[in-house]
């Protein structure tokens, strides 16, 4: 299974070999979920920055997933960008 981040302009990222399914929650439901702008999520979701650990937590909890797990998702986003 892979996991796919939407974007609103309809680009899709896939991240390899995932078990986490994130196709069912868009960059603007996720920034809203975590209480930040949707720009922010753009841009750690294109691994342009990286999330305050106060933000990945939120995330995580939002995603459903831990903190190890999101990191890791990231980080392939980052190596496959």
């Amino acid at each position: 299974m892979s996991a796919r981040f939407r974007y609103n302009e309809g680009m899709t990222t896939t991240v390899s070999e995932s078990s986490i399914d994130f196709s069912d929650l868009d960059q603007r439901a996720l920034a809203k979920k975590c209480g930040v702008h949707e720009s922010q999520v753009s841009r750690i979701l294109h691994g342009k920055q990286n999330p305050t650990l106060r933000t990945a937590a939120t995330m995580a909890a939002a995603l459903g997933i831990t903190l190890d797990e999101l990191s890791a998702k990231l980080d392939e986003v980052k190596t496959a960008a």
